[in-house]
């Protein structure tokens, strides 16, 4: 035999092939055509090496033939993969092992534990095992791995993160717009959501979370995070707040992921963990079903999400806890783990509730301002589990991220049991925690890495309808990676197929031509990966061509004397029937004929109340019922300033202003009034009954008292009942607070004063002089309020029922195309008490029921799609 010197070595075992055998196929029959084809070539006995895989050892004895035979084996048929055998090493700490360049990297014992300072030897995450396959940064198909930070900020004085902070290229930072249409203005270095701006620094507790999860690694600084690359979303909030800043906070995060999900990576950020190193003792779930709820809602976009468990020895299980018990699948609950492999004592744990622990206890990592130290507790244990999360993704093989494109929520529930099932058991968490053990890094990597999957023929994912008019209508779709053709078949909903038609390699759209108007169809779609037939996807579709009335009119653009109108075009039409009236008038005035989906109706009165309806005439002469009706005020009211109000103003605003009021789509900016300002222009409509959205900005951030009164029966006074509208804190360092305001139903038609008061640490006054705040009155104009806004157009028809309700609220919904829905209801003061979000809703006829935990009262319910929302006021009894 053959002999190698260590320099020589092969790096596989000479005589040795691994083979796996297609399906049905037995080893026989390969040994039998292996004999056939060298006679003078002897095997061993073939070794199956797993059980009920066709996947086996062959070992024979002529090295002479290695190079021949092992083309011959990859060419037979009955083979689908042929390979020799390649020699392993046992990876250990050593010098040999990837460990980064930091000066302070001996510090972090959490990665390598050499049982220096009272630890245990071992007792670690097998950090350099896992770094020797990857330190972090971007996925196998190029994704820049993004984790969202939700704590206190970040020390901008911190020099070790290097280029770890993400940042939203596209946003210009400082111009107080949206530039990239996300809804968050300057969100250019995250977001903080107790100011609404991208103000994050600061966070002597946030620094040290981030360096866990990303301290730049390898860059000859300080110390080094589990990711050495990778992107930290920095989302500030102090959390020591409520309940609706932690959605906040989480809604960003979500935000940016479902555009990213939406744009195939064009927009928004690859977010796939969310860490919370915080959270609400003895909180429990039942108190909390927004807050537990909204980890389902991450999740079904493909983002886990890591806390931190209570800094107590209790069962979390009994005792409660916020957010480590609540039961969404994608959430992952942390416990602190010490040097010697023990559960700190001084950490909650829970069989049900608790996921594994994580080293935490006197752990190495960035301090602020600038500096390295030692953080602890489940605080610490947190993010080591989160910055896991992401260096796995960056070692998922190719196939598996495909996979993920088509099904991100799935995808993060396998990352999930990647963690759980690469843990080292202890004793300690054995019957207290879901896992029994604590995390480690190597073990979850090569689960990882192992788990990629075979069949890569997935479907195709974002499919959608445009354009589409009565007979013709154009699919459109994304291939994952791994395909580039398929086949598709359509057929009227619930009808015959058609035949299977095959596209083009690379064709991502097809033109459906010769189809039925106003009719719902179904397309499938099935991908092609070669000979193989992959999963398919179904579509549902509706064509345009409905005799039907306008839907979704805009507001017309007023006059004194008169109005523009313009509405969307009804494809069916030949012509419209425009009716209106004054709102005390009993006769409706007709303007026949109008062969356009534009009029100017002339001749109106001033500040006066108009309704306004629309028929469609069909090219069949079918004329349709009437659309939603819809209100508008000409211009010319008189203005609010004439009427003498109760004066009152601020004293010494220098530092407690008004600086900018909105309500609904209007904004004023009118900074420092010296502690007055009256706006006396007509701009705003409140519609009666109706719930109004309303921001306040201050120009300092300051503890600021916040009060709004409506004159509602017009009678120069804001002393009557209900007439205090709004009444909330802005707390310190909060430089805007959002809201809502209900406008009474009793409140009269008609012009009259809205009063804005803001005061430092105290109520402000409604009359006279208020101490340190200032004064804003706005005239406002009452009109009719709508029970139901105008529906989006993703929404053909909403019913709501019953109403009042006592348990559970139906919504039967008929869409017209696929969208997501996201479901909120606000109480009468406009705080958001449930929230639920549904997607890629199909088209057609949906039923969704839902049961919040609510008081009895009066609620808004808000139904918002990806094209517009609209409210219905519901009753719990």
């Amino acid at each position: 035999m053959t002999t190698f010197s260590i320099g020589q070595e092969e790096q596989h075992v000479p005589n040795q092939f691994l083979v796996q055998l297609k399906t049905k196929v037995s080893i026989q029959q390969l040994m039998a055509r292996l004999k056939d084809y060298n006679r003078s070539v002897e095997w061993s006995t073939p070794q199956q090496l797993i059980p009920n895989m066709n996947i086996w050892l062959l070992e024979h004895n002529q090295v002479a033939a290695q190079k021949e035979l092992l083309p011959f084996l990859q060419n037979l048929s009955t083979v689908q993969v042929a390979q020799y055998n390649h020699k392993v090493q046992l990876r250990s700490p050593s010098p040999m092992a990837t460990t980064p360049n930091d000066p302070l990297f001996n510090n972090q014992w959490q990665y390598i534990n050499t049982g220096a300072n009272g630890g245990t030897a071992g007792v670690d995450l097998d950090a350099e095992l896992a770094w020797d396959v990857t330190t972090g940064g971007v996925t196998a198909t190029n994704d820049t791995i993004v984790v969202a930070i939700l704590d206190d900020g970040l020390s901008p004085s911190q020099t070790d993160f290097g280029n770890n902070i993400w940042i939203n290229r596209a946003e210009i930072p400082n111009n107080n717009i949206d530039d990239d249409g996300n809804g968050y203005r300057d969100d250019y270095e995250g977001w903080n959501s107790l100011t609404s701006t991208d103000l994050t620094s600061g966070g002597a507790h946030g620094t040290s979370v981030a360096g866990i999860v990303g301290a730049k690694g390898d860059n000859g600084n300080g110390i080094s995070g589990v990711n050495w690359n990778v992107k930290m979303m920095i989302i500030k909030n102090n959390f020591n707040t409520t309940e609706a800043n932690v959605l906040i906070a989480y809604g960003y995060a979500l935000t940016q992921r479902k555009i990213y999900n939406q744009t195939n990576g064009q927009q928004g950020a690859y977010v796939v963990a969310t860490n919370a190193s915080w959270g609400l003792n003895n909180g429990q779930p039942a108190n909390a079903p927004l807050w537990c709820s909204f980890y389902d809602t991450l999740g079904s976009y493909g983002i886990l999400n890591v806390a931190a468990t209570a800094n107590a020895n209790v069962d979390v299980d009994i005792a409660g806890d916020l957010p480590t018990t609540c039961p969404s699948d994608y959430l992952v609950a942390v416990t602190n783990i010490n040097k010697i492999g023990q559960k700190d004592f001084g950490a909650a744990y829970g069989n049900t509730s608790i996921d594994l622990g994580a080293f935490g206890s006197g752990v190495y990592t960035t301090k602020a301002p600038s500096g390295f130290g030692t953080f602890g507790g489940t605080s610490a244990a947190c993010p080591h589990v989160t910055g896991a999360i992401a260096l796995l993704y960056s070692g998922a093989c190719s196939n598996f991220m495909a996979y993920s494109l088509v099904y991100p929520d799935s995808a993060a529930l396998k990352m999930k049991a990647y963690l759980l099932n690469g843990v080292v058991p202890i004793s300690d968490l054995s019957g207290r925690s879901v896992s029994g053990g604590y995390l480690n890094l190597n073990n979850s990597l090569n689960i990882c890495v192992n788990d990629c999957p075979s069949n890569t023929c997935f479907p195709i994912y974002q499919v959608y309808s445009s354009p589409v008019i009565d007979t013709q209508a154009q699919i459109n779709f994304t291939f994952t990676p791994t395909i580039n053709q398929a086949k598709y078949r359509y057929r009227v909903q619930g009808g015959m197929w058609s035949t299977f038609n095959l596209m083009a390699m690379g064709q991502d759209s097809f033109v459906l031509n010769s189809l039925l108007a106003c009719t719902n169809y179904e397309v499938e779609v099935v991908s092609i990966c070669g000979a193989i037939v992959g999963d398919s996807r179904l579509y549902s579709f509706k064509t345009d061509g409905c005799c039907e009335a306008p839907n979704n009119i805009p507001q017309p653009i007023v006059r004194s004397d008169s109005a523009y109108l313009e509405w969307p075009n009804v494809l069916a039409a030949t012509s419209y029937l425009i009716e209106y009236k004054g709102l005390s008038a009993t006769t409706w005035q007709q303007v026949p004929n109008v062969t356009s989906n534009t009029h100017w109706l002339s001749n109106l009165d001033s500040c006066t109340y108009y309704n306004i309806r629309i028929k469609t005439i069909c090219r069949n002469g079918d004329t349709t019922n009437y659309s939603d009706t819809l209100y508008f005020v000409t211009l010319g009211c008189p203005s609010c300033s004439a009427v003498n109000y109760c004066a009152a103003n601020g004293n010494n605003s220098a530092d407690d202003w008004i600086d900018t009021f909105s309500v609904d789509n209007f904004t004023y900016a009118s900074g420092n009034n010296s502690g007055y300002f009256m706006y006396s222009n007509v701009d705003i409509l409140l519609g009666k009954g109706d719930y109004h959205n309303i921001a306040i900005s201050q120009g300092r951030s300051f503890t600021e008292y916040v009060k709004i009164w409506l004159d509602i029966n017009q009678d120069g006074d804001f002393l009557d009942p209900d007439e205090e509208i709004y009444n909330a804190i802005m707390p310190v360092n909060t430089t805007t607070i959002h809201g809502a305001i209900i406008v009474p139903p009793t409140a009269l038609l008609g012009v009259t004063r809205m009063r804005v008061a803001m005061r430092w640490n105290n109520p402000p006054l409604v009359c006279g002089v208020t101490d340190l705040g200032e004064i804003e009155d706005y005239c406002v104009q009452i009109i009719p309020g709508t029970a139901i806004q105008q529906l989006p157009q993703s929404v053909q028809t909403c019913l709501v029922y019953p109403n009042p309700f006592s348990e559970v609220l139906t919504l039967d919904l008929d869409l017209n195309r696929e969208t997501d829905i996201d479901l909120a209801i606000l109480s009468a003061t406009g705080q958001l008490v449930y929230a639920k979000t549904l997607t890629n809703q199909t088209v057609g006829k949906q039923q969704i029921e839902l049961s919040p935990s609510i008081p009895t009262g009066v609620y808004f319910l808000q139904i918002k799609t990806e094209d517009g929302q609209f409210t219905k006021r519901i009753l719990k009894l």
